[in-house]
């Protein structure tokens, strides 16, 4: 619109580049015109800074954003791994006190095992102390019935002597089957009859 009382200005066409679009605008050379254009390209460019801040401001947040997520998964894996800690822990803990009960259950029944042992010690000691005041004592036997027996037979009595070493260690009948004296090994070259009084 011209400025009132001023002849209309001859029409200039150009093309407006900042709002990067083809339009015709006619420019007027009065001074409130030029003043609104210069406050129009001021916003403009003003516009312009505000969407470059948005735009900066957007890659951030998208960064920041990024950075959240990461920083959420690092946190979601470190209360993973330390809730298999705690549950490793737990279940080592519990086989421990498991271990520790099986252990203390077998120093119980050995302590009572070895309680019953030493009772039961006791208790034949006793026995065998009774029976051993109670018992009389055992008498030697009369010179008939200690006669030395044969050392082959270990039944008859000795009766016989070997010759040449001299032992009186056999009865007849075995001294009949023998080479050699059962007590030195040295042959035999005569078996005498000996009388024991």
């Amino acid at each position: 619109m011209p400025h009132p009382g001023q002849a209309r200005p001859p029409l200039i066409f150009t093309m407006d580049n900042t709002k990067k679009r083809k339009a015709i605008l006619p420019l007027c050379t009065v001074p409130c015109c030029v003043a609104r254009d210069r406050a129009f390209d001021h916003l403009q460019g003003e516009l312009r800074d505000t969407r470059e801040q948005l735009e900066r401001a957007k890659t951030e947040a998208e960064l920041h954003s990024h950075e959240a997520a990461e920083l959420k998964e690092g946190k979601r894996l470190a209360i993973q791994q330390a809730d298999i800690t705690r549950e490793e822990l737990a279940s080592e803990v519990y086989y421990s006190s498991v271990v520790l009960d099986r252990a203390e259950a077998a120093e119980r029944e050995l302590q009572a095992a070895e309680a019953r042992h030493v009772r039961e010690l006791t208790r034949v000691h006793a026995g065998a102390k009774r029976a051993m005041e109670l018992e009389p004592p055992v008498k030697d036997p009369p010179a008939a019935e200690q006669a030395p027996v044969c050392c082959c037979c270990m039944t008859s009595p000795r009766d016989v002597l070997f010759d040449p070493c001299g032992h009186v260690c056999a009865c007849e009948e075995c001294a009949r089957k023998l080479d050699a004296c059962p007590v030195c090994r040295a042959l035999l070259m005569a078996v005498v009859r000996a009388i024991i009084v």
